[in-house]
C-alpha cells in the first residue's frame, strides 16, 4: 500500500471533528446526511441540508447553552450552519453553484466510505453468504466461464465471503468480551436473545452451515479452477486481453495475477471449513458465558439471601488480604466466625477419589451351535463373498461385452439380471483403480446426466480405454 497516496486522499484535518467534545452531534449529523445521501438520485440541496441541521440542533440546544463558543448564535440554522462550515472545512462535505445559482453539497468517495463503515459498524452489518458462493459458481459456470471478467468477479466474490466470516469471527469475541463486563441483567437477556442472534449470526449464517452449505458447490468450484489451472493456452489469451484493456503491461504480471486469483479461490474453497469451525466453537463459547452470567445475576442479584451470599462473598475477598480480626468489628466476630477453607470439588484442577462401584457378576451358561446352523452361516458366507468382483474379473468382463471396441457405452451393458447389475457397478467403482483397463468418461455438461434403459436409470456416460482418450 502506497501510504503516500493515502494521505493525498484524505486531507489531514479530516478526523479533527471526530476529535473534540461535540464529536457525538458530528457522528449524528453525518449519520443523517449519509442517509439523505442515498435517498436522493443527484446532489444534496443545501437548503435542505441545513433544515435537517436545524431539527439536530434543537434535539440537542441543552449541549450548547453554557458554551461560549455558541453565545453569538441565537438560532438553531445559525449553530447549523456553524457545523455545516466545521465538516466543510474538514472536507466531509464539499459544495459548489450550479448555473442557476442554487447551492449544492455531495459527499467525497473517501467520506463515503467512512460513512458506510460507520453505518455498518452502529447498526450491523450481516453478510449474504449465500448469494456470493452461488455467484461464484455462476461466474465460474456461466457463458463468459471463460473470460478474465468472470475469473475476476468470482475471485472477487471469494475474497468478500472470505472477509465476512472474519469479520462474523471477531464480532462474536467482541460480543463474549462485553457479555462477560454487564452487570445488568436485562441487558444480558437481550444481547443473547435478540441481539446477538439479529445482528450477528443472522438467518444468513444458519443457511449457509444447513440448507446452502458451501459443500454444495465445492467440488464443482474446485473443478473449474483446476480447468483453469492446467489450460495455459487459454490463460495466455486472457493475459493478452488485459493488456490490450490496460489493465497490465508485461504478459508475465497478467498471468501471474490470473494464478494469484485462481489459487485464492481454490484456497478459500478448500479450507472455508477451518474458519467456519472457529465460528462454531466462539458460539459455543457464548452461549455458556451467557448461561454464567444469567446464573450469576439471578442468583447473586434478587433477594435478601442472595444479597447477604453478595455481602458475605465481598467480605470473603477483603479477609483474603488482611485477617479477620483486622477487618470484621469485634460486635460481628462475637455473632459469626469466618475463616477461609478449601476443598476438593469437581471444579479444582485435581478431582477427589471416588471408590468403584461394586460389579455384580453372573454365570454365564454356554450355548450350544448345531451343525445345521453352523453349515448356514458358512453357506451365507460364501454366497455373499462369491457376489465379489476383483478388477481383473471386471476387465474380463468389459472386453468381452465391447468386443474389441475402445469406447463402451454403458447403455450397451446388460443390467437387467442381477449378476450383471452388480458388474456395472463394480465396473464404475473400480474404473479409478491403477489395474483397471476402462475408464469412465467426463459428463456431459449439455446433454441429459442419466438415461433410462429398460425399467433402470443409469448415467449417460460411457466407459473408454485408458491411453485412448482424446
Amino acid at each position: 500500500m502506497n501510504i503516500s497516496l493515502l494521505f493525498s486522499h484524505i486531507p489531514d484535518v479530516f478526523f479533527s471533528i471526530l476529535n473534540g467534545k461535540y464529536k457525538q452531534v458530528y457522528v449524528e449529523i453525518l449519520h443523517e446526511i449519509y442517509v439523505l445521501y442515498q435517498e436522493s438520485i443527484s446532489l444534496i440541496d443545501k437548503d435542505i441540508l441545513v433544515d435537517l441541521l436545524c431539527d439536530v440542533m434543537e434535539q440537542h440546544s441543552n449541549l450548547f447553552d453554557h458554551d461560549e463558543e455558541f453565545l453569538d448564535f441565537r438560532t438553531s440554522r445559525e449553530k447549523a450552519n456553524y457545523f455545516f462550515r466545521k465538516l466543510r472545512d474538514a472536507k466531509w462535505v464539499t459544495e459548489e453553484q450550479m448555473m442557476d445559482y442554487t447551492w449544492k453539497v455531495s459527499v467525497p468517495d473517501y467520506a463515503l466510505s467512512m460513512l458506510r463503515t460507520f453505518e455498518q459498524i452502529t447498526n450491523g452489518h450481516q453478510e449474504e453468504y449465500r448469494g456470493r458462493i452461488l455467484s461464484v459458481f455462476q461466474h465460474l459456470y456461466g457463458e463468459e466461464k471463460d473470460s478474465y471478467v468472470s475469473l475476476h468477479q468470482a475471485y472477487e466474490n471469494t475474497v468478500m465471503i472470505i472477509n465476512g466470516l472474519k469479520r462474523l469471527n471477531y464480532s462474536i469475541k467482541q460480543h463474549i468480551e462485553t457479555l462477560l463486563v454487564e452487570s445488568d441483567l436485562h441487558k444480558v437477556l437481550y444481547s443473547f436473545f435478540y441481539d446477538f442472534e439479529e445482528k450477528v449470526l443472522g438467518a444468513y449464517y444458519y443457511r449457509l452451515k444447513s440448507s446452502d452449505h458451501v459443500s454444495k458447490y465445492r467440488v464443482r468450484v474446485l473443478e473449474a479452477v483446476q480447468k483453469w489451472q492446467f489450460d495455459h493456452e487459454r490463460i495466455r489469451q486472457q493475459s493478452e486481453l488485459l493488456i490490450q484493456d490496460k489493465v497490465f503491461r508485461e504478459l508475465h504480471q497478467a498471468e501471474n495475477r490470473i494464478y494469484s486469483w485462481l489459487e485464492t479461490i481454490e484456497k478459500s474453497f478448500s479450507q472455508m471449513d477451518e474458519i467456519l469451525n472457529e465460528i462454531d466453537n466462539r458460539v459455543k463459547l457464548y452461549s455458556r458465558a451467557a448461561e454464567q452470567q444469567i446464573k450469576y445475576h439471578i442468583r447473586y442479584t434478587s433477594g435478601i439471601e442472595e444479597k447477604l451470599n453478595t455481602i458475605l462473598l465481598e467480605i470473603a475477598q477483603n479477609i483474603q488480604a488482611t485477617s479477620p480480626s483486622d477487618y470484621i468489628k469485634d460486635d460481628v466476630n462475637e455473632l459469626i466466625s469466618i475463616f477461609s477453607q478449601e476443598f476438593l470439588d469437581s471444579n479444582s484442577w485435581k478431582i477427589p477419589y471416588q471408590s468403584k462401584p461394586k460389579q455384580c457378576s453372573s454365570i454365564v451358561e454356554k450355548g450350544e451351535v448345531s451343525e445345521t446352523d453352523k453349515k448356514n452361516e458358512i453357506e451365507k458366507i460364501l454366497k455373499r463373498s462369491n457376489q465379489g468382483k476383483t478388477v481383473e474379473q471386471i476387465n474380463d468382463f468389459l472386453l468381452r461385452q465391447g468386443k474389441g471396441k475402445s469406447i463402451i457405452p454403458m447403455e450397451t451393458l446388460p443390467a437387467e439380471k442381477e449378476g450383471d447389475w452388480l458388474s456395472l457397478i463394480y465396473a464404475i467403482v473400480y474404473s479409478q483403480s491403477k489395474k483397471a483397463m476402462f475408464e469412465l468418461s467426463e459428463r456431459n455438461e449439455a446433454g441429459k446426466r442419466t438415461i433410462k434403459v429398460g425399467k433402470i436409470t443409469i448415467p449417460n456416460r460411457s466407459f473408454i480405454r485408458k491411453g485412448e482418450r482424446k
